[in-house]
C-alpha cells in the first residue's frame, strides 16, 4: 500500500485561496513528477491546484467501477475540504476525462455537490479505440520498437473485442457532447495529436456549443503533439489559461511585473512581449458559436 496521498495539494499563497481551485485530472501513465510541470505553472500565476493520478491500469483493462469510486472520493474530498469553493476541472487526455465523466454522472445526481465553474481540457476527449489505445500504451510503456508497438496493438485490440471497447466509445461520446452546460469549457487540442482524433474533438466542441447556455472556446495548438501542448509553446499556453481565467472566470491573476522588484518587472514585460507573438504563431482560440 502506498503511503502517498491520493490527492496532491499545491497552495501559493492565502491570496489563492480565493480564487478558483484547479483539480488536474491527471492522464494515463502520469506521475507526480509529470503533472507537477502543471500545478508549478498554476504556482507561478497563484493559482491553487490539487493533483489526481489514477490506475492506469483501470483504464486500460475497463475498469470503470474503480474509475467511478475515484471520482466519487475526488468529490467527496472537495466536499469536505472546499465546501462552496468553485472548481476548474482540468481532464488530460482520456486517463483524466473518464474520471471527469464520472464526476460528471454523480453530479447528475446531486448538482449542487460542488461548485463547478469551469472546465479545460488538454488533448481530450480522444475516440476509444484500438489503435489509439496501442499507440497510448505504447507511449505509456516506452516501447520503441515497431514490433513491440505491434504487441501492443494485438493486445489491445484482444482486450477491445473481450471488453465491448465500441460500445464503451459510444457512450463515452454521448455522455461527454450531452452533458448539461453548466459552466464555460475550454478544449486544448492540435491537428497534429496522434492519439486524440482531432475531428473528433471537433464534433465534440460542435455538439458542446450547441447546447442552451453553452460557453464554448476552442484553444487549437499548431504543430504540438498529445499533452505536449504546454511543453511546446509554454508562453502561449499561459495565455491561454490565463485568459481562460480572465475571460470566463472573471478572474485577472497577478502578473510577475508587479512584483516590487525591478528587475523581476522587466522580466514579466519581456515575458509578455514573447507571449503575444508566440501566442500568434502557436495557437488559435476561437469562442465557439453554434
Amino acid at each position: 500500500m502506498s503511503s502517498k496521498p491520493e490527492f496532491a495539494l499545491v497552495t501559493p499563497s492565502k491570496e489563492s485561496e480565493a480564487r478558483p481551485l484547479v483539480v488536474l485530472l491527471a492522464w494515463l501513465g502520469a506521475r507526480r513528477r509529470h503533472v507537477r510541470v502543471y500545478s508549478r505553472l498554476l504556482e507561478r500565476n497563484d493559482v491553487q491546484s490539487l493533483t489526481v493520478i489514477g490506475d492506469p491500469n483501470d483504464t486500460i483493462m475497463g475498469r470503470l467501477d474503480n474509475i467511478h469510486d475515484l471520482a466519487k472520493r475526488v468529490i467527496a474530498h472537495l466536499q469536505k475540504e472546499f465546501p462552496g469553493r468553485r472548481i476548474v476541472l482540468a481532464p488530460f487526455s482520456n486517463g483524466g476525462c473518464y474520471v471527469y465523466e464520472y464526476m460528471r454522472v454523480e453530479l447528475a445526481k446531486d448538482p449542487t455537490a460542488i461548485n463547478l465553474s469551469g472546465v479545460i481540457f488538454d488533448s481530450a476527449p480522444a475516440a476509444i479505440t484500438a489503435v489509439s489505445g496501442a499507440v497510448a500504451c505504447g507511449k505509456l510503456y516506452k516501447q520503441g520498437s515497431v514490433a513491440s508497438l505491434a504487441a501492443y496493438w494485438v493486445s489491445y485490440a484482444f482486450f477491445a473485442l473481450m471488453l465491448g471497447i465500441t460500445d464503451r466509445s459510444a457512450a463515452f461520446k454521448d455522455r461527454i457532447e450531452n452533458f448539461p452546460a453548466i459552466c464555460p469549457e475550454m478544449y486544448v487540442w492540435s491537428r497534429e495529436d496522434t492519439i486524440t482524433d482531432p475531428e473528433w474533438v471537433e464534433q465534440v466542441i460542435a455538439k458542446r456549443a450547441a447546447l442552451d447556455g453553452a460557453d464554448v472556446r476552442s484553444a487549437r495548438f499548431h504543430g504540438s503533439e498529445h499533452v505536449l501542448h504546454y511543453k511546446h509553446s509554454p508562453r502561449a499556453f499561459t495565455k491561454v489559461w490565463r485568459d481562460f481565467f480572465q475571460d470566463k472566470l472573471g478572474e485577472t491573476l497577478p502578473a510577475e511585473a508587479e512584483s516590487s522588484d525591478e528587475g523581476s518587472a522587466s522580466r514579466s514585460a519581456s515575458f509578455r512581449k514573447a507571449a503575444e507573438e508566440e501566442h500568434a504563431d502557436a495557437c488559435s482560440v476561437v469562442d465557439v458559436k453554434a
